[in-house]
């Protein structure tokens, strides 16, 4: 569950991998990984996931700015 992880997130650096996105044909043509994509677009746009990043005091940056 995305809260229960962001909740108990350890000090310092986390790397969450996903790949969310909608599927096409295209898509559908060359990944398994479909419905899993929308949910995962659906569950990262949420409030719910916004309120808790605020709440956990979560810094969103991108990979090449994580390390600096």
């Amino acid at each position: 569950n995305a809260l229960r992880i962001m909740a108990n997130l350890p000090e310092g650096v986390s790397e969450l991998m996903c790949h969310p996105g909608y599927v096409d044909e295209q898509l559908r043509s060359s990944s398994r990984y479909l419905s899993e994509r929308e949910r995962e677009l659906e569950i990262l746009c949420s409030e719910e996931i916004h309120r808790a990043i605020r709440h956990n005091g979560i810094i969103l940056s991108t990979f090449e700015n994580a390390w600096t």
